[in-house]
């Protein structure tokens, strides 16, 4: 019941998609240009959902697990050697009652996000609309605010009330 769809118009060039579960999704929207993305989905209900006129430059790794899901709006351009997870792929456990304390969590990006090279986006993070993410930064929570620019380690608001374009004016 796993379900892939690549929308008309859109172009994939040198890509992988492997899912490992049932009930996942991938689903590319129109008109996007994805080179060299990697796209992973392990265990049950997952989802990988790129928005229509999306472009993705360069190597980009999408991890999606335990049903979690990457959400990534429309008319957004990212760079090249990006990662996305959405989960540590193993437990860490409090020590005291042994239950685990690192749940995966859903990765949302806005519409017109423009993420620079090196970026590694993690869990829970959310990112919103007209929104530029700085070179080399770890994104490691939700930034609802919209037309920011976000960078470092951790990423944190560096400037507001922006906007960009895909043209060199």
């Amino acid at each position: 019941n796993n379900i892939i769809i690549i929308s008309p118009g859109s172009v994939l060039l040198n890509c992988s998609i492997a899912v490992f579960g049932s009930n996942n999704k991938v689903i590319i929207g129109e008109n996007c240009r994805l080179c060299d993305v990697e796209i992973h989905i392990e265990d049950n209900n997952g989802a990988v959902v790129i928005g229509k006129n999306t472009t993705i430059a360069g190597f980009t790794h999408l991890a999606s697990i335990e049903g979690t899901s990457i959400t990534i709006g429309e008319d957004c351009m990212f760079s090249k050697d990006i990662t996305f997870r959405t989960g540590d792929s193993h437990s860490i456990l409090n020590e005291e009652n042994g239950l685990r304390i690192n749940p995966s969590e859903d990765i949302i990006i806005g519409n017109h996000v423009w993420i620079g090279n090196k970026v590694i986006v993690l869990k829970g993070t959310v990112i919103g609309d007209n929104c530029i993410v700085g070179t080399g930064s770890i994104v490691t929570k939700p930034f609802d605010k919209t037309n920011i620019i976000i960078a470092g380690s951790p990423a944190s608001i560096v400037k507001d009330g922006v906007c960009w374009l895909k043209e060199r004016i």
